[in-house]
């Protein structure tokens, strides 16, 4: 026969804990169905009863009475071994009948805690029952009447380790008794945007784009766990900032609100409800490593079910990573899992995404393709209007053959508005929001006309299955040389002017002297 078996020890989904004794109906072949929310999957074979007492029924209605018997030899087998971890001050008692008056002078929850972990530690008592699955419920039938402890595993939905249920003790009094989990298994959902909504606003979502130097918002979203049965609970947000991103600790706000449609929010205090520290990541790529610990957690159970808000922001800066790739921002939430040990578990990773984008120039003659060097250029949010010029800095200055690179200029350092081609003919731009932007020709390289019309860019950027579809936006600027016009007080025309003028006086000389000789002649 199948005996308790110590279980794994990981997160504790806390049963609601019957009274010890109850009101009984008379019949056989019960069963107790076993339910749980959405966010926990419960599978047959990792659900146990185990019977105590038998239970036998005489009248009914409100003169029933009811008579119990410890099964035995399991119940004097589990009060010897209590015996021998308690000694003679066994809260149990060392006979049945110590053990039945002990249940029924209503144990405090501490005491029921206790006793649950000492019933399938002992190994004792024999499994009964037949379980199947039914939906996401878990059915374990075939139950004679009694008094039973009732242990088992689930799984967040979510993925992650199997957990392992807070035991309830249970009377079973009719022909279905239903157990409801009353904690879910901890889950935690990163959003992401570029400008600041609210806590409940739907414009969260897992990526967005932004240009270097601008904020981005973060929201971390979770809830107030069932945590009956715990003496003391960590709940700490673990969250991986990649390098292309600066945090604000400052920034950082924690709400529990009832709802996120119209919430009316609590809010929870810096070093007083929270801490909040950040280190640098040293190792792979870098970054940094923002730990969120919460202060006496156990303070916030009457708001179990409740949502836990936190925001807070960041700045994307030079060291951005171009898209198609990602700088990527997650979270874990590490969480107390079991409330007879000190174990942590966590919950998978929760991650979004920010992208920035580049633009590459290429400036070349028009009718020889050779490249031009010598240009300046702006970029503009709004076509014709100067004061939309984007501000840059120079990263990297560029040679004969290798283009001029700048990046987006962050807030409070040196930049310009000025983008000067190398001899090379190229430029690359990076750290750009997607969107509309005009090239404007400052100037035109030596020799040749300025452009007058202003070239469009368009940046366009989607996501599909978690992957960036960009591509480097490349154009090509052509200029055109022409004929040198004159400078005021200049040569000019005035040599072609006087040799027409000559010409045309000697022209009329010979005429009229052509002309006097025919008279002449006439004569």
């Amino acid at each position: 026969m199948k005996k308790i078996k110590t279980l794994p020890m990981i997160l504790a989904l806390i049963f609601v804990l019957a009274l010890p004794m109850g009101v009984f109906a008379t019949g056989e072949n019960a069963k107790i169905t076993i339910s749980a929310s959405e966010s926990l999957t419960l599978t047959a074979t990792d659900f146990t009863a185990y019977k105590l007492f038998d239970v036998t029924v005489s009248g009914s209605g409100s003169s029933a009475a009811y008579a119990y018997t410890p099964v035995q030899p399991s119940v004097d087998s589990f009060l010897s071994w209590a015996t021998t971890k308690y000694g003679a001050s066994s809260p149990y008692g060392t006979a049945a009948a110590n053990f039945k008056t002990f249940l029924e002078g209503n144990p405090t929850a501490a005491q029921m805690k206790t006793l649950t972990k000492d019933l399938y530690d002992s190994n004792a008592f024999i499994a009964t029952g037949t379980r199947t699955k039914v939906g996401n419920n878990v059915e374990i039938s075939g139950l004679d009447f009694g008094y039973y402890l009732v242990v088992g595993e689930g799984a967040p939905t979510a993925g992650g380790a199997k957990v392992i249920a807070h035991s309830t003790l249970v009377t079973v009094d009719s022909q279905n008794v239903p157990i409801r989990l009353k904690a879910e298994a901890p889950e935690i959902e990163k959003g992401v945007s570029d400008v600041p909504i609210g806590i409940g606003a739907s414009g969260w979502g897992t990526n967005t784009n932004v240009n270097i130097g601008d904020t981005v918002y973060f929201r971390l979203l979770s809830r107030v766990p069932d945590m009956t049965g715990y003496d003391s609970y960590t709940f700490d947000i673990k969250d991986t900032m990649s390098k292309g991103l600066t945090f604000d600790s400052n920034s950082v706000s924690i709400v529990l609100a009832d709802n996120l449609a119209s919430p009316t929010p609590t809010q929870l205090q810096k070093d007083v409800h929270y801490t909040v520290n950040s280190a640098p990541i040293t190792t792979g790529a870098g970054g940094t490593l923002i730990t969120i610990s919460f202060t006496n957690f156990l303070q916030h159970a009457a708001k179990a079910g409740w949502y836990i808000v936190a925001t807070y922001n960041a700045t994307l800066n030079q060291d951005a990573v171009i898209a198609p790739q990602s700088n990527p921002n997650s979270v874990i939430l590490e969480y107390s899992n079991n409330p007879y040990t000190n174990s942590i578990g966590n919950t998978p990773g929760s991650e979004v995404d920010v992208y920035t984008f580049d633009l590459k120039v290429t400036k070349i003659d028009g009718s020889s393709g050779v490249a031009l060097g010598g240009a300046i250029f702006e970029l503009r949010t709004t076509a014709g209007n100067a004061a939309t010029a984007k501000s840059f800095t120079l990263v990297t200055a560029g040679t004969a053959t290798l283009p001029s690179v700048y990046a987006v200029a962050r807030p409070g350092g040196q930049a310009t508005t000025d983008l000067v081609v190398p001899a090379s003919g190229l430029l690359h731009i990076k750290g750009l929001k997607a969107g509309t932007y005009s090239l404007f020709e400052k100037e035109a390289p030596a020799g040749y006309n300025r452009l007058t019309d202003e070239t469009p860019v368009v940046i366009a950027h989607t996501v599909t299955g978690g992957n960036s579809n960009y591509v480097t936006v490349d154009i090509t600027v052509e200029n055109n040389s022409g004929i040198k016009l004159p400078g005021t007080g200049g040569a000019g025309t005035l040599p072609y002017y006087l040799v027409g003028i000559l010409l045309a006086i000697g022209l009329a000389v010979f005429l009229v002297t052509r002309k006097r000789r025919n008279i002449l002649k006439a004569k």
